[in-house]
C-alpha cells in the first residue's frame, strides 16, 4: 500500500512541475509523451541535486533561471550534422529528380544543424535552393540563426561533417574547436513554429521531420503527420527518423518508397 501512496505522490508532484511549466510559457505539455517528460525533468533534478519532486518544485517556484532551463531541456532533441548518413545519401538521389529551386522545410530543426547539413548537400550538388527551418524553441533558433556550434567530447562537428562526405568541411570555418557555418545562411528562413499548434506551410518539394514523435503522445502524433503531408507538394517527399512510420489513416496518400530510411512520397 506505502508503494502505491509514494507513486501517487510522486505524479502529483510531478503534474505540478509540468503545472509551472505551463504557466511560464504556453508549452504544450498536455501533448507530448509522459515518459519524455518524466525523464526530462528527473535530469534536471539530478543536476541540480534534488532529490524529491516536492524539493525540485520550490526551487523551480523561485528561480526563473531554472525554469527557463526545463523548458529548453523539455523542447530540445538530440541533433548534429548529417546525422544517419545513410538518409542523406538517399536525399542526394532524391534531390536530382526535383526541379529547381528546391523548397524544403526542416521541421522541428532545433539549432539548426538539419537545415544547414541540406544546405551543404545542395549547395555541392549545384542545385538552387530555398529553405524553410522552424522550431517551437526560441533559443534553439537563436543558435540556428548565429550558425555556431562548439565541438563537444560527446559531439565531434568535425566528424560529423566529414563522416558524410569531407567536402563538405568548405562551408564551415574552425577555430579551437568552435565552428561557424559559412554563407549558407542566405538560403535559409528561420521562423517559430509549432507542429502540434500552428497549421501546415506552403506546399514544399521536400519535408524533414526525424525523431520528432518519440517526444509526442501517440494519440497527438497523427494530427502533427497531417501538417506535414499538408506541406508536401503532389510528389514531394517527406522523411522522418528511421524508427518512425506514418499512421496508417495517412498511408493512401503517403507512400513508402524508402524503408530502411523512412521516405515516403505524397500521392
Amino acid at each position: 500500500m506505502s508503494e502505491k501512496v509514494e507513486k501517487e505522490d510522486g505524479d502529483s508532484y510531478l503534474d505540478e512541475v509540468l503545472g509551472v511549466v505551463d504557466r511560464a510559457s504556453g508549452f504544450e505539455i498536455e501533448y507530448y509523451d509522459r515518459r519524455h517528460l518524466e525523464r526530462r525533468v528527473s535530469a534536471r533534478m539530478h543536476r541540480t541535486e534534488a532529490s524529491e519532486y516536492s524539493e525540485y518544485l520550490n526551487l523551480l517556484e523561485q528561480s526563473v533561471e531554472e525554469r527557463e532551463a526545463l523548458i529548453e531541456s523539455l523542447s530540445v532533441n538530440v541533433t548534429g550534422f548529417f546525422r544517419d548518413p545513410s538518409v542523406w545519401s538517399a536525399v542526394s538521389e532524391i534531390v536530382e529528380d526535383i526541379g529547381k529551386p528546391v523548397e524544403a522545410w526542416s521541421a522541428a530543426c532545433s539549432d539548426g544543424r538539419e537545415p544547414y547539413s541540406l544546405s551543404m548537400l545542395l549547395e555541392r550538388d549545384g542545385i538552387e535552393h530555398e529553405i524553410l527551418a522552424s522550431d517551437i524553441d526560441e533559443k534553439s533558433l537563436e543558435t540556428a540563426y548565429k550558425g555556431v556550434y562548439n565541438s563537444l567530447q560527446t559531439s565531434d562537428i568535425n566528424d560529423q561533417i566529414s563522416g558524410f562526405d569531407p567536402e563538405m568541411l568548405g562551408y564551415i570555418s574552425e577555430e579551437n574547436g568552435r565552428y561557424e557555418v559559412n554563407d549558407l545562411i542566405k538560403n535559409i528562413t528561420f521562423r517559430e513554429h509549432d507542429l502540434i499548434a500552428d497549421g501546415p506551410m506552403p506546399r514544399k518539394d521536400i519535408v524533414m521531420c526525424r525523431n520528432l514523435f518519440i517526444y509526442i503522445d501517440p494519440k497527438y502524433s497523427e494530427s502533427v503527420y497531417e501538417t506535414l503531408k499538408s506541406s508536401l507538394k503532389e510528389g514531394g517527399y517527406l522523411i522522418i527518423g528511421k524508427s518512425e512510420s506514418v499512421p496508417r489513416t495517412l498511408r493512401d496518400e503517403l507512400e513508402l518508397i524508402d524503408r530502411g530510411n523512412s521516405i515516403y512520397v505524397r500521392c
